[in-house]
Formats: structure tokens, sequence, C-alpha cells
């Protein structure tokens, strides 16, 4: 299933307090669980771009050439949503557009290759390694496991402006265990990233779902998802959590506001850290 889901993290809330809140509003509690997440990165973007160039150099059927653009289409779909202002900038100059996607929809089969081998498209592509805003992610939540593909869209990029409410595509399926899923996702030539532990409650409140996440390390922050904006905003005055700091970012940039490198623990369990504290304290 595939939805476009808008969403924002208030940090360092106090969660009972917030739980309480919700009951006195009315919310209905959905479930509380430990979840269990495995992330996967994709392979490079400029990886899987020189991929299609090498195959658009070889093909030369109607076909062929089709699965190539589509190849380019999901590519250039992220690099878009990754492109700096200075980079839309280039592409405008020198080809009348700021968007990868425009450029290859206008762009006929049979000048693919040219276009796209252009030195300075390269240099831009050649720029991006793994994309940060976008990942695999197997989680089992009260024994049910599901596969994930997460891509936060770039809403700054396009308006030219920050936008404290961040859009994400969620693609997601449900498999029959989390061996089975890693199993896939490994066959498949995925790369592990690392494996995270967290505490969730999860909300419904006026068909919004609010979720209280406890992750090691760092203080509790909420996450409140919906597909309106308004929605949205309108439970956060309901909650008065106003005055404290909305952000619109993954979780890997909520630790780094901490100080904290998400990426440096190849495992995050709350149990290795609970035993750290206990060793100290002895």
């Amino acid at each position: 299933m595939r939805k476009l889901e808008k969403e924002i993290k208030i940090l360092n809330v106090n969660k009972n307090e917030i739980e309480r809140k919700l009951q006195q509003l009315g919310a209905e509690k959905l479930e509380e669980s430990l979840q269990k997440i495995y992330v996967y990165d994709l392979p490079s973007i400029y990886t899987r771009f020189l991929d299609c160039i090498l195959q658009l150099k070889q093909v030369n059927q109607p076909y062929d050439i089709e699965i190539c653009r589509n190849k380019l289409q999901g590519v250039l779909t992220e690099i878009d949503n990754l492109t700096t202002i200075n980079e839309q900038e280039i592409l405008q100059e020198k080809f009348s557009t700021k968007y990868f996607i425009e450029l290859l929809n206008r762009t006929n089969n049979e000048s693919l290759l040219e276009v796209f081998s252009c030195k300075s498209i390269v240099e831009i592509i050649k720029k991006y390694g793994i994309n940060p805003n976008k990942w695999v992610r197997v989680r089992q939540t009260n024994g049910i496991t599901t596969i994930t593909v997460k891509h936060i869209l770039n809403s700054e990029v396009h308006n030219g402006k920050q936008n404290e409410i961040q859009s994400v595509m969620e693609t997601e399926m449900k498999v029959p265990s989390i061996e089975e899923a890693n199993s896939i996702l490994e066959q498949l030539g995925f790369v592990f990233r690392n494996y995270q532990e967290k505490d969730r409650v999860t909300y419904n409140i006026d068909g919004v779902e609010v979720d209280i996440d406890s992750w090691p390390l760092i203080p509790t922050y909420i996450e409140i998802e919906n597909d309106s904006l308004e929605l949205i905003k309108d439970i956060v005055k309901k909650l008065s959590l106003q005055k404290h700091e909305i952000v619109s970012c993954n979780t890997a940039d909520v630790y780094k506001k901490y100080g904290i490198d998400l990426y440096q623990f190849r495992e995050l369990r709350f149990l290795q850290f609970r035993n750290q504290e206990k060793d100290r304290e002895d």
C-alpha cells in the first residue's frame, strides 16, 4: 500500500502528561509496543544512475529503452528532491528547467543517452551517494511485521522556503516475519544499516494519529501524522504544544539535535544502555 502523509515531530515532551491530555480530550488509545526496527539503505543514487546510462548504451529495442526510461524516472525523482538551488539554476541555464524529471519528460528516446550523458548533468548527479531521505525499514510491532519504503519529500527545495511539515511517501507491505523480511532484502542486495528499538504509544484523536515515541539516549517526542496540515496544527493547539520545539525531520536528525550520531550505533537497544547506566552506578 502506498500513501503520502504529512508529519511533524514535537520534541522533549512528558509522556505521562501528554497521555493524560489525550485521554481528557477523548482520544482513543490504539496500541502500545516495543518496536523492533531494521533499516536498509538503497544502492547509491550515482550507482543507479550510471547503471541506467550503461544500459542505454547497450540497448536498441523500443521496449528495452522504455525500461531504461522508467528506471531513470525513479532515480531522477529522488535527485529532484535533493538538488540545491544552485544546481537547479545550472539546469535552468543549460536546459530551461530546474528539474530533471521535466527534462526527462521532454526528451525523446533517441536523445536519452546524449542528453543524460552530458557532462554538466553527470557532474551534478555524481555528488549524490546514498539517499539520506529514502530507506527501507523492516518493523515488528506486536507480532506484525512490515517492510516499508520511506521517502521524505523535500518541499523546501521546490517551494524555496522552509516548511515545518514534511511530506513522506510510504509504500508498505506485510510479511510473515522479521527473519523472512531480512532474508528477502539481503537477497535483493539491500545494505543493512542498523537495528533500532523504540517504545511507541499510538492514539487516534479526530482522525489524526498521534505517536508518543521513546528512544534510547534522547527525550521522548511526539509524531503527529495526517494528510491534512490543518488537522495536524489543530491537534498541536489542543495539546498546548505550540511552545515546544516543532521539527520536520527524520529520527537521525532528531538525534543530531542532542549531539548524537545515530548511525554510529550498529545496534540501538534499550537493554544495552540500561546495563551501561547500571554499571556506572555500581
